[in-house]
């Protein structure tokens, strides 16, 4: 077992607890966000990049100011990759790419998975759901930076051992991944209310239509196996020994989440026919 070390890690951005609390709602987000992004110019950088990508559609036009880009993106979607972004940055500046790239892709495959599961449950948070899924996979990051090559090592132990994933990080780690991304918030400063959600030991008490359960059905739509070419383009990736076919999972799904097949079925489909943008901003999310 390793231990991780949250007093290692590279400073958080001191606007990382200001971004996860603005609202859409607010009159004041637009302008919030765009004095938070004068004040991180990378950041700021990255968002220009995002909406000239193809992950938000193919155009002539280039976006080359923050107003413009955010317009672009969609402040609901800027306000949750933002945050992602400086919440992750510290956990994967020093990763290696590929590890970088192959991290952003899972926490963003996660984030669309989630969204869609939360918008087919009707759930009043289903934007939430999308940054949740998007900052739940800092546990995995903090991991494989402390601790290089632990992922696919917990990887290989539950494929040896026929156990899940969870139950593998729980023997490497001593926690599986959303709690160790609990731990890492709190460490942060991040109030008790939001760290709560990626606690799976309350998972049987939380109900299909929790966040934490929404999180958990998520984790297992971006394990199936048909994901391992669309998303990673080849089988070489952290998860490619723990992925599963959708009959493997579906009946669990099905039962946990109390939809039917063709449900899951579109919802998996719907996922999918998000390759292309969920690649698009992990190119982005994952440039240091």
């Amino acid at each position: 077992m390793i231990t991780l070390d949250l007093d290692a890690l590279p400073p958080l951005s001191p606007l990382a607890i200001e971004m996860l609390a603005l609202r859409i709602e607010d009159d004041d987000a637009e302008r919030k966000l765009l004095r938070i992004l004068s004040s991180e110019p990378q950041l700021a950088a990255r968002m220009i990049a995002m909406a000239n990508s193809a992950a938000f559609g193919l155009s002539r036009l280039q976006f080359a100011t923050i107003p413009l880009a955010l317009r672009r993106i969609g402040l609901r979607r800027a306000l949750q990759l933002c945050t992602a972004s400086l919440f992750g940055h510290p956990v994967t500046d020093r990763l290696p790419p590929r590890i970088r790239l192959q991290l952003w892709l899972h926490a963003l495959a996660l984030a669309t998975a989630a969204s869609e599961l939360a918008r087919l449950k009707h759930l009043p948070n289903a934007e939430e759901a999308y940054l949740a899924g998007l900052l739940h996979d800092l546990g995995y990051m903090l991991a494989e930076l402390q601790a290089g090559g632990i992922i696919e090592s917990i990887a290989r132990r539950a494929s040896d051992a026929s156990v899940s994933m969870e139950d593998a990080e729980v023997e490497v780690l001593g926690s599986e991944h959303g709690e160790v991304t609990a731990l890492l918030l709190a460490h942060w400063g991040v109030p008790d209310d939001f760290c709560r959600m990626f606690r799976r030991h309350h998972l049987a008490a939380t109900g299909p239509d929790s966040v934490q359960s929404i999180l958990f059905c998520a984790e297992k739509i971006v394990r199936l196996d048909s994901f391992a070419d669309e998303l990673y383009g080849d089988r070489q990736h952290l998860f490619a020994q723990v992925l599963l076919p959708i009959e493997g999972v579906g009946g669990h799904l099905l039962e946990e989440m109390q939809v039917d097949a063709p449900q899951l079925s579109r919802i998996v489909d719907r996922v999918l026919g998000q390759v292309a943008a969920i690649s698009g901003l992990a190119t982005e999310m994952a440039t240091a």
